[in-house]
């Protein structure tokens, strides 16, 4: 699991009223929620990014949030707000999406918040597939609070972690790549730590699928031997293996894999890219669809990725020099570049169930 609930371990759930919807003859501009969660946050105006899942899809919307200052200087009944005007918040997302369907229909809400302390709403009316399922764990004809002490709450939190996970999937794509690449998006350093933990995880997992590979290529006379420079530890060399094949000719190999299907952009070092454009002998080995959900990790072989390199190469060593000449030195850069660029060629798929 990617996104984890929050240590507060508690998650709220209420049918939306009309007054919460903004229909009827009220006009009430928030939508109350409980006082014992997301207790983390701040009693006074916060503004800030929260996940909103509806029809299993995820959204990153604005989030209004406060509560009411008590005389005494304590605080209560906390809420989400629409906003300022014209604003695209939660609350008005949930307004706009109520609006399009027949006011028979009822909806409900379901709040919690996840490791990061990203606040997350998940909302869906009476006729959805969503109510069906929550309706089999939660009796949602009355309002209120699962905390680990009741006995729907492990089955609870699995549903809402996997859909937060599933319908957050395009999300942790775009976090394996700034995590490697960096971004211009405001993502949490949390949610990039860890999807580069995540990121260390899978390349390493993928690397170990490749030597068994190998192991398979080699025990069928297939290879003549081969080496792998991270068995032990990271060597930080700009290829992971090195095939010596039958005729004794070698090739080097550098595994970029994902948990994501094989369209998932590339990452390169400007160090990989040069010994790409110095090697004619140089090999990517794509490796895709490793996420355990899938369990079937599937590998694609790319043996012309001198090409691009080539192309690459020059404007790098350009680039250098251009800085050097204002006394900077570029020690570091990472490129994305996508596995169907028209300049490389990726041979057909290969299972990998060794």
């Amino acid at each position: 699991m990617f996104f984890k609930l929050h240590s507060e371990r508690k998650i709220g759930f209420k049918q939306l009223s009309l007054a919460d919807l903004g229909l009827g003859t009220s006009h009430q501009t928030h939508i109350g929620l409980y006082g014992d969660i997301f207790t983390y946050l701040q009693d006074s105006e916060v503004e800030e990014k929260a996940l909103l899942i509806y029809n299993n899809n995820i959204d990153s919307v604005d989030c209004y949030f406060d509560r009411i200052e008590n005389p005494d200087g304590t605080y209560r009944s906390p809420k989400i707000r629409k906003g300022e005007r014209n604003s695209v918040s939660v609350v008005t997302v949930i307004r706009d999406k109520a609006a399009e369907y027949p006011s028979s229909y009822r909806w409900f809400l379901i709040w919690f918040g996840l490791e990061n302390e990203e606040m997350v709403f998940y909302f869906f009316n009476d006729q959805s597939s969503d109510y069906s399922e929550v309706s089999n764990i939660l009796d949602l004809s009355r309002g209120g609070r699962i905390d680990d002490s009741d006995n729907q709450y492990t089955q609870l939190l699995n549903y809402l972690e996997n859909k937060v996970n599933v319908s957050g999937k395009k999300i942790i794509e775009e976090l394996e790549i700034a995590s490697q690449v960096g971004t211009s998006k405001k993502y949490r350093p949390f949610d990039l730590e860890n999807a580069n933990n995540l990121f260390k995880e899978t390349g390493k997992k993928g690397e170990e699928i490749i030597a068994n590979y190998l192991d398979y290529q080699k025990s069928r006379n297939q290879i003549f031997n081969y080496t792998w420079y991270n068995r032990s530890m990271e060597t930080g060399l700009p290829y992971d293996f090195s095939i010596q094949k039958n005729d004794q000719n070698v090739i080097f190999i550098d595994v970029k894999s994902t948990n994501f299907k094989f369209e998932q952009p590339l990452i390169f070092s400007n160090q990989e890219i040069e010994c790409i454009a110095d090697k004619s002998n140089y090999h990517i080995y794509r490796v895709f669809d490793l996420s355990e959900d899938l369990a079937n990790p599937k590998l694609r072989i790319c043996e012309n990725s001198r090409n691009i390199a080539t192309i690459i190469q020059p404007q790098i060593s350009q680039l250098c020099t251009s800085l050097s000449q204002q006394q900077v030195t570029l020690q570091m850069t990472k490129m994305a570049i996508k596995p169907t660029n028209e300049l490389l060629t990726f041979n057909n798929e290969i299972l990998l169930n060794f």
